[in-house]
């Protein structure tokens, strides 16, 4: 698609900052439709009608006081309880919730945030990072109870919902 055809497309939403769009989101199905959308420290996040997605990317080279800011941000962009969300992302923790081999302090820290907010991980069998011989689940998939319930009724193959 053409820039100036993505202008001209209701399909497309972006913020603007000046004359350069700061985030642009494109939704292919005409079915969906964005509420609000938003550009976070690290994430965007979508309002859908009856439910909210993020998508996320944490650096494994910044500090654990900064993790922590992006995480607080992350979590506090989801819906109170009983709201559905679903969060994705290259976090670059690790943690036997998301079936990493070890736990770090940063996988410790999401799995607090994930605690008070009643989330819930989806994983798959395979590792998503490997480097030689070293293979861990750094990218994950969080999402709330609520959403789940959603998911395990729509899912055709509940095998593949490894929680």
């Amino acid at each position: 698609m053409e820039v100036d055809d993505m202008e001209k497309d209701d399909r497309v939403s972006s913020d603007e900052l000046g004359s350069s769009p700061t985030e642009t989101v494109i939704t292919p199905n005409r079915n969906i439709r964005i509420d609000s959308h938003k550009a976070g420290d690290g994430y965007v996040k979508l309002e859908l009608e009856g439910f909210t997605f993020l998508a996320a990317y944490i650096s494994p080279n910044i500090g654990l006081d900064a993790f922590k800011l992006k995480i607080d941000a992350l979590f506090r962009g989801t819906p109170n309880r009983g709201g559905k969300y679903i969060i994705v992302g290259d976090l670059n923790a690790k943690s036997a919730s998301w079936e990493s081999p070890i736990k770090d302090r940063r996988g410790a820290y999401v799995e607090e945030w994930m605690t008070q907010t009643s989330a819930a991980s989806i994983i798959g069998k395979s590792p998503t990072f490997v480097r030689g011989s070293s293979a861990s689940h750094i990218d994950v998939t969080l999402v709330s109870e609520n959403f789940l319930r959603v998911l395990r009724l729509l899912c055709p193959f509940p095998s593949l919902l490894v929680l």
